[in-house]
């Protein structure tokens, strides 16, 4: 094994997961699907390592939020959390937005009204 990637000789997805289970529940869902969408489990290390990492630059807790809303938005990548977490998005309301334009009613002089 190549000396840049001996790091992951001793790492197993057993480990990396238990180390998310710590943060909750998204947390691991988000390290597991970013491992198995990888054809090599391993490949996903990496990644699931930074996102861990970045428990200790914020907190775990907006950490989980920013997993939650990442899985909401299907949106797994550690670029995305990153994001999520340098904008304070974390720590606004997840909505969808099909929900927000059902509840408008646009009213303009163009469309037509449907009338009973």
């Amino acid at each position: 094994m190549p000396k840049d990637h001996q790091f992951v000789k001793g790492l197993s997805a057993g480990w990396i997961i238990a180390q998310a289970a710590k943060i909750g529940n998204n947390t691991v869902n988000v390290v597991a699907e970013i491992m198995h969408k990888n054809e090599h489990v391993q490949q996903g290390f990496n990644a699931s390592l930074g996102i861990l990492s970045l428990a200790k630059a914020y907190t775990p807790q907006r950490l989980e939020s920013a997993c939650k809303r990442c899985l909401h938005f299907k949106t797994v990548t550690y670029r995305a959390i990153k994001s999520v977490l340098v904008n304070n998005l974390d720590q606004q309301k997840i909505s969808s937005p099909a929900a927000t334009a059902a509840t408008q009613v646009i009213d303009h002089e163009n469309l037509r009204r449907k009338f009973n």
